[in-house]
Parts: C-alpha cells; sequence; structure tokens
C-alpha cells in the first residue's frame, strides 16, 4: 500500500516528490512505460541518474571485482561498471530482469550513503515504483544538502566566471565539483552565479568569492597541499590522477590540455591545510556570507 502510495504521489503535480528531481531521474521514460514491469537494466538506468543528481561527478568508491561478469561489449557496461564501482550493483543483478530482492539491495545501498532507513521490497516493481522509490530518496536528501560555492569572476569581465564550483564537504565522497566556464557572462555577478551552480537537488546558499587575480595569487601562496583529479564528466578519466606541482591553475581554469573534453570534474586536496590563523588572514581579500567559524570549519575540512 505504502508503495502504491510512493508511485501515485510520483504522478500527482502537487507532490513534493515530484518537485524534486523528478523529470531529471525519470529521463524519458513515457507515462505509460512507468506502469510496465522494470527490469535489471531500467533499475541501473535510473538509478545512475539518481546518483548524479544528488552526488555528481561522483569518484568510485570500490575497486571493480574480478568476478565483475558484464562485458565491455554489451551496450549498458559503462552503467553497469559505474554502479558496481560505487556499490550499488549486486552480484545477483541480472539487466533482462528484476526481483524484488535484488532492488532492494540497490535501493537500501543508495539509501545508506544518507543515512536513511532500509525499506522492504515486496514485489517485483514496475518502472513507476523505481521513480517513486529514487524521487523519495532525494525529496529527503535535497534539504539536507548545504553545497558551497566558489567563485571567481573574470578581470576582464565581472559577469563572467574564470572559476566556478561547488564544495560538497558532507556528501559520501567529500571533493569539490568544478565546472567548465562559460563564454559568456551570467550576469549580475556572483548572485548570479549561485543561481546558475543550482539544480533540482540543491541552490548553493553559502559562497566564498575572490576577483581571478586576487584568487591566484591567494591559491599560489597558500597552497600546501597535493591536488587530485578523482572524477570527471563525460567519465573520461581512468581512476585518479596527481597534479604536478604548478599545473593546478591551468586544470581550475580549464587551459590544461587535459581537460578539453570535460564539462565538470571532481578535485580533492590532500595534506596540511590553512590553520585558523591562515584562514583568518584570507578575510579581507575575499568575500563571503559565512562567519570566521564557519570558514574556518569550511577550509580545514577541504
Amino acid at each position: 500500500m505504502l508503495r502504491l502510495a510512493l508511485i501515485l504521489s510520483v504522478l500527482t503535480i502537487g507532490s513534493s516528490f515530484a518537485q524534486t528531481c523528478e523529470a531529471e531521474i525519470r529521463g524519458d521514460t513515457s507515462e505509460a512505460a512507468l506502469a510496465a514491469p522494470a527490469t535489471g537494466l531500467h533499475a541501473a538506468e535510473l538509478l545512475k541518474r539518481a546518483v548524479d543528481v544528488l552526488e555528481p561527478v561522483l569518484p568510485q568508491l570500490y575497486s571493480l571485482p574480478v568476478s565483475f561478469s558484464v562485458m565491455p561489449s554489451e551496450p549498458y557496461y559503462t552503467t553497469a561498471r559505474f554502479l558496481k564501482e560505487r556499490g550499488l550493483l549486486p552480484s545477483a543483478w541480472e539487466a533482462e530482469s528484476l526481483s524484488p530482492e535484488v532492488w532492494e539491495e540497490m535501493l537500501n545501498a543508495f539509501r545508506d550513503w544518507f543515512e536513511l532507513p532500509a525499506v522492504t521490497v515486496g514485489q517485483t516493481p514496475t518502472k513507476g515504483e523505481l521513480l517513486a522509490d529514487l524521487t523519495e530518496v532525494a525529496g529527503l536528501v535535497a534539504p539536507r544538502l548545504r553545497p558551497v560555492a566558489l567563485v571567481s569572476p573574470s578581470a576582464a569581465d565581472q559577469d563572467r566566471p574564470a572559476f566556478w564550483a561547488v564544495a560538497l564537504s558532507d556528501s559520501v565522497y567529500p571533493r569539490i565539483v568544478v565546472f567548465r566556464p562559460p563564454n559568456e557572462g551570467v550576469g549580475g555577478g556572483v548572485p548570479a552565479a549561485l543561481d546558475s551552480l543550482a539544480t533540482c537537488a540543491y541552490a548553493p546558499q553559502r559562497f566564498l568569492a575572490a576577483g581571478e587575480t586576487t584568487a591566484r595569487n591567494l591559491f599560489r601562496e597558500n597552497n600546501r597541499t597535493d591536488m587530485y583529479i578523482v572524477g570527471s564528466a563525460p567519465e573520461l578519466l581512468p581512476g585518479f590522477e596527481k597534479i604536478d606541482k604548478g599545473l593546478e591553475l591551468d586544470y581550475l581554469t580549464f587551459q590544461h590540455e587535459a581537460t578539453q573534453d570535460w564539462t565538470s570534474y571532481s578535485v580533492v586536496f590532500a595534506g596540511k591545510g590553512l590553520g585558523p590563523v591562515g584562514v583568518m588572514r584570507l578575510l579581507p581579500r575575499i568575500r563571503t556570507n559565512m562567519s570566521p567559524q564557519e570558514l574556518i570549519n569550511f577550509v580545514q575540512a577541504n
């Protein structure tokens, strides 16, 4: 009965679930198709979209096991591998069919990322029920997401970001997602950049901003860490890549040739970062709506 209520809520315009990434997770699935029995492939495709919505450019969490049976020649290999490397594809998964037990395992592994209680799947789900299950997760998780926007307006055009990114500190894999700067201005400076960085799952409210020249100088003066790119979109990066010292800014601004086909990528910084005193010295040179303590906690976490 509960699962029926969930699917009906997804199809109702006024549903709170339907307002949280329903279209993004649903993709091109037609209204009529929602009532059809789901296959393992349907489950994998919808779950992959839900991951992309709530955890954009998520790096792999596990190595691909030797026992992974999906062949690279299969059309769904990329999706299956993506989920397997993130602990979301059970060994019993099959593309052609979907049992309640397999979907229950996939769904609860996803829910566990966000510390949501496990649920029971009592019958073979339809596509619509898959969508309802995943939209429920998005509806529960989205209000808890608190990304921090990092924006550096171009020296030549204050309405065009030279660098913009979103820091996801409370993620299953804390990281910074860097986006390719637009070729044209977004209009309205930092507030417009925040709006442009918003997704169906979150709208950044907190931010750090500095002009392009200031941001470059601050990075050179204060960076004592190693930079690792841990994922890219499209997913072209094989594994993790440590960036050579001195090349970080070329990557962060998409000037390095290795970034030419990326629309975004995830990065982490490893090593000893700024202490509280160092953070306080940044304050006169940046714009932020974060309190000093919030800023200290944020910088030390990233």
